[in-house]
């Protein structure tokens, strides 16, 4: 704080930085289409195997797909509809067309981290999907 305070440059830099568009994080991008294909399929093993473990526990199970839509995310997400195992896709495409992202960035301009707001929104996009599930309800 004692830079930003007292330095007319880090000022500046901080002021462009805060207030720079946010760019979201570069997918991975293989291209080995053997590498790619064999990523999803231990993907979706692993998934199906965990689902089958929550379920025989009775308890509830989702897969949250986030980060920038790559074609392993689209390949995972058909698998899994197929398998009927649930899932929510609140990557960046997703986060950016949700109304109260409409005027707010998804990510920071300075990391690829989410800010305060696309927490609320994906927050909001789970609660929605818990409740429809049935899984557990909120109380106001």
């Amino acid at each position: 704080h004692w830079l930003a305070k007292n330095s007319d440059l880090a000022r500046f830099i901080y002021t462009r930085l805060r207030n720079a568009p946010a760019m979201a994080p570069a997918p991975l991008v293989f291209h080995d289409d053997e590498r790619e294909k064999r990523q999803v399929e231990l993907l979706v093993a692993l998934t199906t195997q965990l689902s089958k473990e929550i379920h025989n526990a009775n308890a509830k199970f989702i897969v949250v797909f986030a980060g920038n839509l790559t074609p392993e995310h689209q390949a995972a997400m058909g698998t899994l509809r197929e398998k009927k195992i649930p899932f929510v896709d609140v990557t960046t495409e997703v986060l950016k067309s949700q109304s109260s992202l409409k005027n707010e960035n998804v990510y920071y301009a300075y990391s690829k981290h989410w800010t305060p707001a696309t927490h609320q929104a994906v927050a909001a996009i789970l609660t929605a999907l818990i409740e429809e599930s049935g899984a557990c309800t909120t109380t106001a």
